[in-house]
């Protein structure tokens, strides 16, 4: 069989440069805007409540997806090739899809102890029974 040349590029250089800049954007906000959330919950006391607790570890996953995974995404955009090694090509996808599945259970944990809350309480904020039924 006769050898192909290289396939021809998804994207133009105009197109590149603007996925390029977005994504470098997005991870500059993002490391800067959680990074500032992790750091007021840390310093502050009175800020320690469980909502921004939960806001704070959903900072601290996403912080983690942005150091992590986007700088791939943003190299991937930059060469429209990947660069890097197989292995990490698989890393990087079973990292992306594990910082997702964290996020989804984070919100699906908050549900569910809002929840499991509101069955012991009631609407009157006292113990309905002695025994909460848990969800």
């Amino acid at each position: 069989m006769e050898e192909m040349g290289p396939e021809p590029l998804f994207w133009s250089v105009t197109e590149r440069a603007l996925l390029s800049a977005s994504l470098l954007a997005i991870m500059i906000v993002s490391v800067v805007g959680n990074s500032l959330v992790i750091v007021v919950v840390a310093r502050n006391r009175g800020m320690r409540t469980r909502t921004n607790m939960f806001l704070c570890s959903l900072a601290v996953a996403d912080l983690l997806c942005s150091l992590l995974a986007m700088p791939f995404s943003l190299a991937t955009a930059i060469r429209a090739e990947w660069i890097f090694s197989r292995t990490l090509c698989l890393a990087t996808g079973f990292d992306e899809l594990k910082d997702g599945g964290l996020t989804h259970f984070h919100f699906s944990k908050q549900t569910a102890s809002r929840d499991r809350l509101q069955l012991c309480l009631g609407d009157s904020g006292k113990y309905k029974e002695k025994i909460c039924v848990l969800v």
